[in-house]
């Protein structure tokens, strides 16, 4: 099933977020612009609210927009071995925190993994997709 066609595997679930995925993707002809795959690994740090993700294997999907079809054919973004690395806080950020992202060793770049995804998407399927 992809998201161009049958819907009915979202309606077996239990969960009433996939019900109402079913729904607006039925009515209103609804499918993602891009599929972005990561492989993410979270930390949370109660002081700061403070949460640390490192993402890796960026992939942008490619030839389908079945979003829970784990075997979509996916394509790098990024040079292999590159890990992004989030923080989002709502208080402070604790000083473990501050001294990692002030290491002479990262290089810091502003970055979305959309937008990465879909400029690779442009070159894979030429500049006119």
């Amino acid at each position: 099933a992809t998201l161009r066609g049958d819907y009915g595997y979202l309606l077996n679930s239990k969960s009433e977020l996939l019900h109402r995925l079913y729904y607006e993707c039925t009515v209103n002809l609804l499918r993602p612009r891009i599929i972005v795959d990561y492989e993410r690994e979270p930390y949370i740090l109660a002081a700061g609210d403070v949460r640390l993700t490192f993402d890796k294997n960026i992939r942008a999907g490619i030839d389908g927009f079945d979003i829970f079809d784990k075997d979509i054919p996916t394509v790098e973004t990024m040079d292999p071995g590159t890990l992004v690395m989030e923080v989002k806080y709502t208080e402070f950020l604790p000083n473990i925190v501050r001294n990692i992202l002030t290491s002479s060793t990262a290089l810091y770049v502003e970055s979305s993994k959309y937008i990465l995804c879909c400029d690779k998407m442009l070159h894979t399927r030429g500049f006119n997709a």
